[in-house]
């Protein structure tokens, strides 16, 4: 009998401590399914709140919302149950302030974007965020001490059209990464050379947080010289409407940089990659590449070595050449294994398109790209786009983890895509576009160096890096398009123009970059030649 009593009083203890867990649980999801519905509200406010304070986005890049932004912000929060003791909705104390609402609900209005809620759009101009925050008092889960949780919801909303978001250089890297803005003039040599000047059309970024935290924003000094996210040395002059830097810059060795505005904001908000949802090219394994000039086209599978050394060869189509070079016209198309010019003199002539290296990229080892140009001698309008064979992708990163300097020609590889005499080159036009409408998203763009490829993100440590950008260095400089290497070092290289004139129309959004030379480098901004990052309407 008094087992049996035992065994009963076991079973009510084991009852009772179901019970409790089961309250537990019940009570987590009611307060869980409370604040589900609570953020839903917000978001519903948020989303429209955000889309009208877009329509009041300036035309200049200057910070802070407006107070029509926050006048839309709060109507559309108002409208949705919140703040009901406010009668207006302008930045007054009757407004859509924390007091005017039961539940000390807060409203935030960033121009531009902030914080990791922004993601890819925090701090670039011609975007705005709009969020709210409340405080819920749980009903249930005050027993374990969790008296109150806080529930948020933030909207991103873009108006770029006809917004000054004139970005020419933009390094993406976050991390305390020094340098990943830099600008070096030549040095030594007999005569020396002429100091390195850069002149900039649009904004440049530099996201690093070298040399910092800076109290933001000042428009001290640069750092005469040091370690930092932004570095000008070696003579060199970077001149530009607009300097942005999250930690400090320096100009070392007698660099200087001077701007249009008032000095470089160091300490400036980090921005986020503006094309980091665009779509890269697709590319159908099952289809014949293009030939190398003429000839056996490549493939994915048997002739997947490139053109060039270890390949398929050159084929010049051409006796106008002058001596000594091999003349190769080149159509659109995908090519496996990438160029390679091992030897000899090259003149690339580009038809209009997109080339996709699938694995190899661009290298130039014992022989060298003499001039690049489309067939009649004009800027070839095309977008060089760099990743992996698809098929082979996956043993590429286990390559680039292994043996990262003797990957296979089947891997992403760098772009060298540089002349001794004549670069001539534009990204995609309109008329590209007209002509093969599968050009259309991508009109604009010279080159990609694909951020999802197997080739690893750059770091000071690796030096250049295993797949960088390399353009420039003919002594006929003249290019145009947005180059994009999210994952990449972009090198700009005017060290052949030896103290004459380059332009360079163009826009480099990477995770750093690099300009070297002895020379005068134009980098005016003219959207028409460069990636429309327009955006309008809801975008996060």
């Amino acid at each position: 009998m008094r087992g049996r009593i035992s065994q009963r009083g076991q079973v009510l203890v084991v009852f009772a401590g179901g019970l409790v867990l089961l309250l537990l649980i019940g009570s987590l999801v009611f307060d869980l399914g409370t604040d589900w519905m609570m953020q839903r509200q917000e978001q519903n406010a948020v989303d429209p709140g955000a889309l009208a304070a877009a329509e009041f986005v300036p035309s200049d890049t200057g910070g802070g919302p407006t107070s029509e932004m926050i006048a839309a912000a709060c109507y559309y929060a108002r409208q949705n149950g919140f703040f009901p003791s406010a009668t207006t909705n302008d930045e007054s104390a009757t407004g859509c302030f924390s007091a005017n609402d039961p539940e000390h609900a807060s409203l935030t209005v960033n121009y531009p974007p902030v914080g990791a809620s922004a993601g890819e759009y925090a701090g670039r101009p011609g975007f705005v965020q709009v969020g709210i925050t409340r405080q819920h008092t749980n009903y249930f889960m005050g027993i374990i001490g969790q008296s109150t949780s806080s529930v948020s919801a933030s909207a991103v909303a873009a108006n770029t059209t006809g917004n000054a978001n004139s970005y020419s250089l933009i390094a993406l890297d976050p991390t305390g990464d020094c340098a990943t803005g830099s600008v070096k003039g030549s040095s030594g040599g007999n005569p020396s050379p002429p100091p390195l000047k850069v002149t900039v059309g649009g904004a440049i970024y530099v996201n690093s947080s070298c040399g910092g935290p800076v109290s933001p924003p000042t428009t001290a000094p640069c750092l005469s010289t040091g370690s930092a996210g932004l570095v000008v040395a070696g003579g060199a002059t970077l001149s530009g409407t607009q300097v942005n830097v999250n930690g400090s810059c320096a100009t070392n060795g007698g660099g200087s940089i001077t701007t249009t505005s008032s000095g470089v904001d160091q300490g400036a908000l980090q921005v986020g990659d503006p094309l980091a949802e665009l779509q890269p090219p697709a590319i159908d394994t099952s289809q014949p590449g293009q030939s190398c000039g003429g000839g056996t086209p490549t493939d994915a599978t048997t002739n997947n070595q490139g053109c060039g050394s270890g390949g398929l060869p050159w084929q010049s189509n051409t006796s106008t050449c002058a001596s000594g070079l091999t003349c190769v016209t080149l159509n659109p198309g995908v090519y496996y294994g990438g160029w390679n010019v091992k030897s000899g003199k090259l003149q690339l002539q580009l038809n209009p398109g997109i080339y996709i290296l699938a694995g190899g990229g661009i290298k130039q080892t014992n022989g060298s790209i003499e001039a690049v140009t489309d067939s009649s001698g004009n800027p070839g309008q095309v977008m060089i786009f760099s990743t992996d064979n698809p098929l082979y992708h996956a043993t590429c990163v286990t390559d680039y983890a292994t043996s990262p300097s003797s990957v296979p020609a089947q891997c992403q590889g760098p772009l060298s895509f540089t002349a001794q005499s004549t670069l001539s080159a534009y990204g995609l036009g309109q008329a590209t576009c007209a002509s093969e409408p599968s050009t259309c998203p991508y009109v604009g763009i010279l080159m990609w160096q694909d951020g999802h490829g197997s080739c690893p993100t750059w770091t000071p440590a690796s030096g250049q890096g295993y797949c960088p950008i390399t353009t420039g260095g003919g002594t006929n400089l003249n290019i145009g398009g947005t180059i994009y290497a999210p994952t990449q070092l972009v090198n700009l290289d005017g060290s052949a123009l030896d103290g004459n004139t380059g332009t360079a129309i163009v826009q480099v959004i990477s995770w750093a970059w690099n300009i070297v030379g002895n020379s005068v480098l134009n980098m005016p901004y003219n959207a028409n030649d460069l990636y429309h990052l327009e955006q309008r309407g809801l975008v996060h």
